[in-house]
């Protein structure tokens, strides 16, 4: 159980998760060896600048993690409460089980949309953002097919093939757009 006034005192699961993925240099790794040290997301939030630094950690994510940005907290929690929105922790079962499997899964997740969309079967279509006219063109169409066939087109909402591939995927089926950074930051910088 959290400690009052410690992040996560609020009651909802999903705060000591969020710090975790907040704290420069906590990642999956990371978290599997304090896991292994302290127990859950919890507890290793509510461990104290001292026992986090004896494991390892540095000074900026100790700090990060004793002193969270509560703001940035409450905004995440204000965004998890909009329409269609969702914010899953590794802990949550709507997690995706197939991205559960990857070494380095995120911590969380902020998704927009139907969650059952995530545990489709899906193929990842990535590519140039300056294709030819013919593979743009090559990639729509492929998509399209796949989509017609059951699967969910995957790819990164960026310009070119990956665009391609979500308007193919539209016009027959279903797709997901994955975003390294929040739709807020535009990467790479145009």
């Amino acid at each position: 159980m959290a400690r009052p006034g410690r992040p996560g005192a609020s009651g909802d699961p999903r705060c000591p998760w969020l710090v975790l993925a907040a704290a420069p240099g906590v990642g999956p790794k990371t978290l599997e060896r304090l896991a292994a040290r302290f127990g859950g997301a919890p507890e290793i939030v509510a461990a104290g600048a001292a026992a986090l630094a004896e494991s390892g950690l540095s000074a900026a994510a100790c700090e990060a993690i004793v002193h969270p940005d509560r703001a940035a907290l409450a905004a995440a929690l204000a965004w998890a409460d909009g329409e269609g929105a969702h914010l899953l922790t590794r802990e949550d079962p709507g997690y995706p089980p197939q991205l559960a499997e990857i070494p380095d899964a995120p911590l969380v997740l902020y998704v927009r949309g139907d969650l059952a969309v995530l545990g489709d079967p899906q193929l990842a279509i990535v590519g140039s953002r300056t294709p030819t006219p013919q593979g743009l063109e090559a990639t729509r169409e492929f998509a399209a097919a796949l989509a017609a066939r059951g699967l969910t087109i995957t790819s990164g909402l960026a310009a070119g093939v990956d665009g391609a591939a979500h308007e193919g995927a539209l016009a027959a089926g279903r797709t997901i757009a994955v975003l390294g950074t929040g739709p807020d930051r535009v990467y790479p910088a145009v």
